[in-house]
């Protein structure tokens, strides 16, 4: 008898629930290092130590934000996937293309300095919004999806009161130093937008517990109830002013949940054939999808910032490269143009927003 040699079945992956969970971890984790900080050290980790934003942390800058948004985007650069979604997906990036173009370059040219600047502002404000809706709407998604409730009017409520604390939390930690001087109905703004905060994430929380209570002896429910601990931490951050964790708790469990479920579903997808367009290119590199997703979205994001950085420089931009590129820009001469103009911004808006959009009907399935 002569034995055939068989091929072995592909493995398919599936995201585990309790790795998604052991993210919230970093919740607690800090809430020691706050507790150590101010018993021990009188918040000198805090004042001395501690960037006011993640984005200053070359290891943060490196993984998180920008390359997972690159990464959902290679993950739908397979050809049945961009025939099936082809005209949301054109419709998409004409709606965003146009929106982009009108606010940073036409504005600015057209409109006096103190419309224009009026317009940005009021764009900043929505994409901080739509962002914020974003990551909540797939870590609640996910927690409700866990329990198999149905997003009632009840959950819509939650999702969107916790949308708009955290929107306001968010402008605090990263329009400060705008906000430091202004007077908002005889109070300091700051001091105003922290209450109406507090008042939301009060709100958003009695909200969200009884989108849970229901599944008070469900196993399931556990997910959201993470969940529900995200703003009172949050906000309890903000306060005391540990504005590097306000950004990093919700960026942090957004993020690598969002590398887990791309992983695994490129791992499966093209684990008998690579239907991936970018992965079917990438043919000669002898690393499986699981692993080359994260890889890859890193190091594509990190060429489209260093790229597009020193092309602004190039076009006569005032630019500070950022500290992963571990390179300087030489010196320029001014263009005088402002800076919603620059490529790096049109870059991050629109890729971002494309990310948004199409998270809202692709993943959602």
């Amino acid at each position: 008898m002569v034995a055939i040699a068989t091929p072995a079945a592909p493995k398919f992956y599936s995201v585990s629930t309790r790795l998604l969970a052991s993210l919230y971890g970093l919740m607690p984790l800090l809430l020691l290092v706050v507790v150590v900080d101010a018993g021990l050290f009188d918040f000198q980790l805090r004042d001395d130590f501690l960037p006011k934003t993640p984005a200053n942390l070359l290891i943060w800058a490196i993984v998180f934000n920008f390359p997972h948004i690159v990464s959902s985007v290679i993950t739908l650069a397979d050809g049945e996937y961009l025939q099936y979604y082809r005209e949301r997906l054109l419709k998409g990036v004409l709606y965003i293309a146009t929106g982009l173009l009108l606010v940073l370059f036409i504005a600015p040219l057209v409109l006096p300095a103190a419309q224009a600047n009026l317009l940005l502002g009021l764009y900043l404000l929505f994409h901080a919004g739509y962002t914020m809706w974003h990551v909540l709407s797939q870590q609640f998604g996910i927690g409700v999806m866990l329990m198999r409730r149905p997003p009632d009017a009840l959950y819509q409520w939650w999702r969107a009161l916790s949308m708009l604390a955290a929107t306001l939390m968010y402008l605090v930690t990263f329009y400060a130093l705008n906000l430091e001087n202004l007077q908002w109905f005889g109070m300091p703004a700051m001091v105003l937008i922290k209450l109406v905060a507090g008042a939301l994430v009060l709100l958003a929380t009695l909200m969200g517990i009884r989108v849970v209570q229901p599944f008070a002896k469900d196993s399931s429910k556990r997910f959201s109830c993470y969940n529900l601990a995200i703003l009172p931490i949050v906000y309890l951050m903000l306060v005391l002013d540990y504005g590097l964790f306000v950004i990093m708790i919700p960026r942090f469990i957004h993020d690598i949940t969002a590398f887990i479920i791309y992983s695994v579903h490129d791992q499966n997808r093209n684990s008998e054939q690579r239907k991936n367009l970018v992965y079917r290119a990438l043919w000669f590199i002898p690393i499986a999808p699981l692993i080359l997703c994260p890889l890859l979205a890193i190091a594509v994001a990190t060429l489209l910032e260093c790229g597009t950085s020193l092309l602004d420089a190039y076009l006569g931009f005032q630019v500070v490269m950022p500290a992963k590129c571990m390179i300087e820009a030489g010196p320029i001469t001014a263009n005088g143009l402002p800076d919603s103009m620059k490529l790096l911004a049109t870059l991050l808006f629109g890729v971002s927003l494309f990310h948004y959009y199409i998270e809202s009907f692709v993943w959602k399935r």
